[in-house]
């Protein structure tokens, strides 16, 4: 590997609007994801049909 992975560059498309989240329990298993993952929330982010929302 000739560079560094810059997570904030590819995951972050509006910093004042973006958090981490970690999840919890198992209600979203099937979307993939698990207790305890850490979620790239951006609430700049007008969701559309289909899309997962969390609150």
């Amino acid at each position: 590997m000739d560079e560094a992975i810059d997570l904030h560059r590819l995951l972050v498309r509006n910093p004042s609007a973006t958090f981490l989240y970690r999840a919890d329990g198992w209600s979203i298993i099937g979307a993939g994801i698990c207790g305890s993952d850490i979620l790239v929330v951006d609430r700049s982010v007008t969701p559309l049909a289909g899309d997962l929302v969390i609150w």
